[in-house]
């Protein structure tokens, strides 16, 4: 292989080198070398071509061509590839487009089943206060029908109160009587005291019965009244009617044919 007999250089695969010769003397220069030759002189200078690496002549003599072709090497090569990886770009984007909307469609549906239990939150915290608000009110009316009582909350009276309510009511029958009491919230009953009746014959088989009034008190108990007189008793099976006034009391329909002897006594309250 040639090389420069000015600088020593030699042409390589790694190193390419443009060579000069002078025919005459076989003098092979550089290129760089043989830009220092004068003008005059450079006529002489014939540019070798070697055999040893006839890609680099190749490429010396038609390095437009091989340029062209490597560049068109490069658009074959390279404008598939750009293709393959826009294509599979593309499959990308739309399997992303798709998820995002499926993301989205499931993200809106959380939104609207959260909107709604906020909703029905909002309805349940209004009917917990109406609910507290019903119930303070119920609370307040039950206080206040233990305190004082009505007809539809009764309770048990004291003796007194019962008495006082007997002395000043006016009532002219039984029933009046009642409603007039359970007006106060007083619970009382209408009382039936059976006894036995007539002795005679043609009496014989007739029951008969008084009608009482009676309050469940708290202090006493149960306490009868007599409507028509406001008389207090204390009825008992086995004793007498006559017998069963707290106080003497002056029987002016006593009949010597009426055994008032007491069988039973019924209550509704």
């Amino acid at each position: 292989m040639k090389h420069c007999n000015n600088c020593g250089r030699t042409e390589t695969q790694e190193n390419p080198v443009y060579l000069f010769e002078y025919k005459a003397t076989n003098l092979v220069l550089c290129l760089e070398c043989y830009n220092q030759v004068p003008e005059e002189n450079k006529g002489d200078l014939v540019y070798i071509e070697y055999e040893e690496i006839p890609t680099y002549v190749s490429r010396r003599k038609e390095k437009k061509d091989y340029d062209t072709i490597d560049i068109l090497n490069l658009f074959v090569i390279f404008v598939p590839t750009f293709l393959m990886v826009l294509y599979s770009f593309n499959i990308t984007c739309n399997y992303f487009d798709k998820v995002r909307t499926d993301l989205q469609g499931e993200i809106d549906n959380i939104v609207m089943k959260i909107n709604e239990t906020n909703i029905d939150i909002n309805n349940a915290k209004i009917e917990k206060e109406q609910q507290k608000i019903y119930y303070e009110e119920n609370v307040s009316a039950i206080k206040t029908l233990k305190t004082v009582g009505n007809e539809y909350y009764l309770r048990q009276p004291l003796y007194s109160e019962v008495d006082d309510f007997i002395e000043k009511d006016k009532s002219s029958s039984e029933k009046e009587l009642i409603s007039n009491a359970k007006k106060q919230g007083f619970r009382c009953a209408y009382c039936q005291v059976y006894v036995i009746g007539y002795t005679i014959k043609e009496y014989s088989g007739y029951g008969l019965y008084y009608i009482l009034i009676a309050f469940d008190t708290l202090d006493k108990g149960i306490v009868y009244f007599e409507t028509d007189n406001d008389c207090i008793m204390h009825p008992v099976i086995g004793k007498k009617y006559r017998d069963c006034y707290e106080e003497n009391y002056y029987w002016s329909y006593y009949d010597v044919n009426l055994d008032d002897t007491i069988t039973k006594i019924e209550y509704v309250w």
